[in-house]
């Protein structure tokens, strides 16, 4: 139940840092620099996401496969 709140709690932070993001880069929408866009590619198709729920995740616990197979056994 703990890594069904956290992954909710990533999908609502991923959400609201798209939507930041969206609001400051359309202020900048006139002339748009490279980090704007870096941002943009980062954030699209769910980049973000995908670094938020597989790849960060991954890199400080280990593989998800170890833990859901320990997280079975409590």
């Amino acid at each position: 139940m703990q890594g069904a709140t956290l992954v909710a709690t990533l999908v609502i932070l991923g959400d609201a840092a798209t939507i930041l993001v969206a609001g400051v880069s359309w202020e900048k929408a006139a002339a748009p620099d490279e980090r704007d866009l870096a941002w943009a590619h980062i954030l699209h198709q769910g980049h973000l996401l995908d670094l938020l729920l597989y790849q960060l995740p991954g890199q400080l616990y280990g593989s998800w496969e170890h833990y859901s197979s320990v997280a079975y056994w409590w």
